[in-house]
C-alpha cells in the first residue's frame, strides 16, 4: 500500500510540474508577443 501512495505522490507532483512548465512556457510566449507587438507600434 505505501508503494502505491509514494507512486500516486510522485505521479501528482510529476503531473503538477508538466502543468507548471506549460504555464510558464504559454506565459512567455505570450510576453514576447505583446513585447513584439510593442516594438512595431
Amino acid at each position: 500500500m505505501t508503494d502505491l501512495i509514494d507512486f500516486v505522490r510522485l505521479l501528482t507532483a510529476l503531473v503538477s510540474f508538466f502543468t507548471a512548465l506549460v504555464g510558464l512556457s504559454e506565459a512567455l510566449k505570450q510576453r514576447s508577443k505583446q513585447r513584439k507587438k510593442g516594438r512595431r507600434r
